[in-house]
């Protein structure tokens, strides 16, 4: 990504004349390219994580439901954006979701984990939002893992890696990753628009004062 960013020169004669450290900032336009990245880097850094941490409280609305997904994102070093936006379109942050396939199987939880993969948890695991978060970032790693690529692992999360590696992603699948995209590059955008550590510091010089020098 090209900033393209650049002073004119300062009169230096004007320098020890009140000189005064002005930071430059310039604030990111996004591309669906660019929001890849999503929160990771302002989550990881330790001068923005905890900015991060208290916008996604507020934007999900449920302490509990937010600490389950930050603590599964951070532990499977995942984007924090993505883990919430996938959560959001299998329940809409609801504990409790439940819901029945054409196969039978039933999804539960916050994640929608489906009971023939995850034959493993009890019923109150599932619907535990911890535990259901633990489960379903572990997988959504798995899938980033095994396909390299966000849209492709959302395809296995929803559709399964057999079927996707078989036949591709169905129609509902691929209108269930649009939907997921487009509210975690919301999350991103908001996030950068309302925050100040959505800026970047670009460099930091002397201008005079009486006489500063702009953008």
């Amino acid at each position: 990504m090209s900033f393209g960013v650049q002073y004119d020169d300062a009169d230096t004669s004007l320098a020890g004349q009140s000189d005064y450290l002005e930071p430059t900032y310039l604030f990111k336009k996004f591309s669906a390219e660019q929001l890849e990245g999503g929160l990771m880097a302002p989550f990881n850094s330790p001068t923005s994580r905890i900015s991060v941490i208290s916008y996604l409280h507020v934007r999900i609305g449920d302490s509990a439901i937010a600490d389950a997904l930050i603590v599964a994102a951070d532990r499977y070093k995942m984007d924090p954006a993505l883990v919430v936006a996938v959560a959001w379109q299998e329940s809409r942050f609801q504990a409790n979701a439940y819901g029945i396939n054409h196969n039978k199987s039933v999804d539960r939880g916050l994640m929608q984990l489906n009971s023939s993969s995850f034959q493993m948890l009890s019923d109150n695991d599932f619907f535990n939002p911890y535990i259901n978060a633990d489960y379903g970032t572990s997988y959504l790693r798995k899938t980033l893992d095994m396909s390299g690529n966000i849209v492709t692992a959302l395809a296995m999360y929803n559709a399964g890696p057999g079927r996707v590696d078989r036949l591709g992603a169905p129609t509902n699948t691929l209108n269930y990753i649009d939907k997921i995209v487009a509210y975690k590059n919301n999350l991103v955008r908001d996030y950068y628009r309302f925050n100040d550590m959505g800026s970047v510091l670009i460099t930091s010089v002397f201008r005079p004062m009486k006489h500063p020098d702009y953008l």
